[in-house]
């Protein structure tokens, strides 16, 4: 299987926040996400 994470990033809370794209391959069916 193959995911794209989408996080939202901050350097503190004075910052501008943004989304960064991230994408996971190999995830193997017998593995958890929290």
């Amino acid at each position: 299987m193959n995911f794209t994470l989408k996080i939202w990033r901050q350097e503190g809370p004075q910052d501008e926040g943004r989304m960064e794209t991230y994408p996971v391959t190999g995830i193997s069916d017998e593995m958890s996400f929290l």
